[in-house]
């Protein structure tokens, strides 16, 4: 049997039970998981066990339903800007 339900976690890694996690997938309960955050963060580029990345790659590897992305939303020109622009109008509105 499998799950009907995907678990996406964009927030922080440490929200979720990584130990529940990975079984819910294993054990098909969930259909699949969708990251873009790891469980030790800053992420660097690391496969070691903390960040989560290689047991994430392993369940892929083995069949089960598992997106991984980059959490890099933040750094496109246009947010760049508007974290500017929004900065910019905090500071004249302290003045």
């Amino acid at each position: 049997r499998e799950g009907g339900g995907w678990l996406v976690n964009v927030a922080r890694g440490a929200v979720v039970d990584r130990a529940a996690l990975f079984s819910s997938v294993e054990q098909r309960e969930l259909r699949g998981v969708a990251v873009d955050v790891f469980w030790r963060e800053p992420f660097e580029g690391s496969l070691d066990d903390e960040s989560g990345l290689q047991a994430l790659l392993d369940l892929r590897a083995a069949g089960h339903n598992v997106v991984v992305t980059p959490h890099v939303a933040g750094t496109t020109e246009e947010s760049i800007e508007t974290m500017a622009r929004v900065f910019a109008a905090s500071v004249e509105t302290h003045l």
